[in-house]
């Protein structure tokens, strides 16, 4: 197996963990609709951060980039519309489909080799509003609405798309792998800390 092979084999890896970790939040978020925690605005940024790295995996021939990232775009508005908020669902997608339009038009515009560095730069705050949100939740005890099973997923999604970007020697997937590794991280570690402390009580 050349390097090529080994790395495109991660890449898809990673594409399919970035999908599937979708799933597990959809579905607790359908399970408890009143447990709120679950930040719209980060889900928000990862919609449009996917548009752009499809973009660049269409512009570039990267092509491990092209059908996760698709898909993902699609689990990733869900996630926006369903959680509760204060705003209405349709202003939720209303915003949402703005910006994406922005996103694109801006990703088709750019040369592409910048397009990855673009989608690196909205993906570098993608995760950091639920980081806030998952730091409140474990300083109030709260059980949230937050799928830990989706960060674990994203942390193993992460490590792939890392493999292939060392291998690959894809500047910009390297960086946004080792932020999403980091940030996943720190989300699984806050989220199962505030579930075991209400475990621990009772015992």
């Amino acid at each position: 197996m050349t390097a090529d092979h080994l790395a495109n084999g991660l890449g898809y890896l990673g594409s399919a963990f970035g999908v599937f970790m979708v799933v597990p939040q959809i579905v607790r978020v359908l399970r408890h609709p009143s447990r709120g925690g679950v930040s719209a605005l980060s889900w928000g940024i990862t919609t449009v951060s996917c548009l752009a790295w499809l973009s660049y995996g269409l512009r570039t021939g990267s092509l491990p980039q092209v059908p996760g990232n698709t898909l993902l775009v699609t689990g990733a508005a869900a996630v926006v519309v369903l959680v509760p908020g204060t705003l209405s669902r349709f202003q939720r997608a209303a915003r949402l489909g703005g910006c994406a339009a922005a996103v694109l038009a801006l990703a088709w515009t750019l040369p592409a080799t910048l397009v990855g560095y673009l989608a690196f730069g909205i993906g570098l705050f993608s995760s950091l509003p639920q980081v806030y949100e998952s730091i409140g939740n474990w300083r109030a005890r709260l059980i949230s609405g937050v799928s830990v099973t989706t960060w674990s997923l994203r942390i193993i999604s992460q490590l792939s798309w890392l493999g292939y970007a060392v291998l690959a020697l894809d500047i910009p997937v390297i960086f946004s792998s080792c932020v999403g590794l980091t940030t996943a991280m720190t989300l699984v570690a806050l989220e199962s800390a505030a579930r075991l402390r209400p475990a621990l009580r009772t015992a």
